[in-house]
């Protein structure tokens, strides 16, 4: 369910072009661009955000000015271990929200630094800017930022399966929507026999860290590309799908599945 751009059309990436003669296409502009992509926003038809990896270095932000031809990293000084969204709005003022694993969302008011959000879920691979606010899924909820992703104020709702929330959308202030779902996994758990921890993003990426030395120490992340060996059986036969609204800003909320 995670949106994953592949390298061969990502370069904000492919993009669309036309003439008055000629019916629209889309061209590569770089098929060599990013081992992993997760996540894009264009605030116009030149300048828009990403993130980038060698495939042998954690992923990183970078800023297109010039509609996908060239990347250039933004500078950041919150903990950015992998992206896993990104959104932008659109219009005159620059304003800019990433989300991501273990907390590391972060915003922009100018398109270049990056600082270090407040209150964001730990996980969510899910961020809009939407009636003047970003909304973020989160795991459990639902996330809101009036301050373009500076302070989150988090809004539970009551999924019958605990932990599934997927994608929110908030049209407007007051109604808000968020889906929430699992699928048939062959892994037993998130924790290896090492200790370390993996978060699967796809059925060929994860990413996989370690708290070293105790709660107070340094984690440690790096990104697995491929087909993972798991020799433990389906734990779940099943899909597990809910949808959920509410009609004022995430106070209460409806299933409607």
């Amino acid at each position: 369910m995670t949106r994953i751009i592949g390298s061969a059309v990502l370069a904000a990436a492919a993009v669309a072009s036309a003439s008055a003669s000629a019916t629209p296409e889309w061209r590569v502009i770089d098929n060599a661009f990013s081992a992993v992509t997760i996540g894009i926003a264009f605030k116009d038809d030149k300048t828009g955000w990403t993130s980038h990896t060698d495939g042998a270095s954690k992923p990183v932000i970078v800023r297109t000015q010039d509609g996908g031809s060239t990347w250039k990293e933004v500078n950041t000084s919150g903990i950015e271990i992998l992206t896993m969204g990104v959104t932008t709005m659109t219009g005159p003022l620059t304003r800019v929200a990433t989300t991501g694993l273990l907390g590391s969302s972060l915003f922009s008011l100018d398109g270049d630094h990056f600082k270090q959000s407040l209150g964001a879920p730990l996980v969510s691979q899910d961020i809009k800017f939407q009636a003047g606010q970003v909304t973020i899924a989160s795991p459990d909820g639902v996330c809101f930022s009036t301050t373009s992703g500076l302070l989150y104020d988090c809004k539970k709702v009551p999924l019958k399966n605990k932990g599934t929330g997927r994608y929110a959308a908030a049209p407007s202030k007051d109604i808000v929507f968020l889906t929430a779902g699992t699928w048939p996994s062959r892994q037993s758990n998130n924790t290896r026999r090492d200790g370390s921890q993996v978060a699967r993003l796809t059925n060929a990426v994860r990413v996989v860290y370690n708290k070293k030395n105790g709660a107070n120490g340094t984690l440690s992340s790096k990104l697995e590309l491929g087909m993972e060996q798991v020799d433990a059986p389906p734990t779940n036969g099943t899909y597990t799908a809910e949808l959920w609204k509410s009609s004022d800003g995430g106070k209460t909320w409806k299933n409607l599945i």
